[in-house]
């Protein structure tokens, strides 16, 4: 079973170990307002997107005659927006949204501590203001009790693997979006964490997508129907896992993949932050493949038309 937690729409399938598509469920995902008087305040409801994926999981489980034929479990997700959470697993302040511009500052002052381009050299990225290490930021310089309280730093498909399996933990694809990875050796940066005032053990250790990290608690049978002690295994930041589905590889070959946003992304076998790139806007990634990247130019495609069907 996959389950993939997008910034427009929440999916689950099912799928056969030959790659048929026996069932796919999805409900349409957004950001809401904080309700703090700061009316352009984006947060994703954790509770909601749960009991969403919960109700998917139920719906796909209809598809097939007995639990028991889910023989493991992978998530996938957006970038960059993440989550502080305590050693009991509360939540301790609410996901900031992608479409959240209270970060521009942190962008701004990150700027003034080092070089943009010494940034991308290290993380692949461009200084976003959406970028992971910017709401770390906001939130030492607006809420430093919260990370003082904070035993590890979730992003969306690791809070979804959190809620099914009671693990802290992370892959490298998706620590790509949070401008606080050494791409290269694929281990947190201390030298941008050190910057931004931030401990590095506020992060999981970092696996690699496809390795099982937990198992199905029975607390998460209970909410979802799943069986208990299904292997759960790390998926991938969702752009990432389009470009397996692809069947690409390396050579000349690049890929489209659309959704909430649009990403023209080729596969190289090095990473290659050369000044050009850099000042063409194109970004890294580490690839799901050990000892690959992508290299990829983003911009915003479903979104827009999303903003057309909620204003028009």
């Amino acid at each position: 079973m996959g389950i993939d937690v997008g910034a427009t729409s929440i999916k689950t399938g099912i799928f056969s170990l030959e790659g048929e598509i026996i069932s796919v469920f999805q409900e349409r995902n957004e950001p809401e307002p904080q309700h703090n008087g700061n009316s352009d305040w984006l947060v994703w409801n954790s509770d909601r997107i749960w009991n969403t994926v919960c109700s998917l999981i139920k719906r796909s489980l209809e598809s097939i005659s007995s639990n028991t034929l889910i023989k493991s479990i992978s998530v996938t997700g957006f970038g960059a927006d993440g989550t502080p959470m305590d050693k009991n697993g509360r939540q301790l302040y609410p996901f900031i949204s992608w479409h959240d511009n209270r970060t521009v500052p942190q962008r701004d002052w990150f700027d003034l501590k080092i070089d943009p381009y010494e940034i991308y050299k290290i993380t692949g990225y461009h200084n976003y203001h959406i970028n992971t290490i910017n709401r770390l930021r906001w939130l030492k310089e607006n809420h430093p009790e919260i990370l003082k309280k904070t035993y590890k730093w979730l992003m969306m498909q690791d809070f979804i693997v959190f809620k099914l399996t009671g693990e802290f933990t992370t892959e490298h694809t998706i620590a790509s979006t949070t401008m606080s990875m050494n791409l290269e050796v694929r281990e947190w940066s201390e030298r941008l964490l050190e910057i931004a005032e931030i401990d590095e053990n506020i992060f999981p250790e970092i696996s690699s997508p496809g390795t099982v990290v937990g198992y199905v608690t029975s607390k998460a049978s209970e909410d979802t129907g799943l069986s208990s002690e299904t292997p759960v295994v790390t998926g991938g930041h969702d752009c990432e896992i389009g470009v397996v589905g692809s069947g690409i590889s390396m050579g000349d070959t690049f890929v489209d993949i659309t959704g909430t946003w649009e990403m023209i992304i080729a596969i190289m076998d090095r990473f290659l932050p050369e000044r050009p790139l850099f000042d063409y806007g194109i970004d890294f990634e580490c690839h799901t493949v050990p000892g690959q990247y992508l290299c990829q130019s983003l911009m915003i495609a479903g979104a827009v038309v999303e903003w057309i069907r909620k204003n028009f």
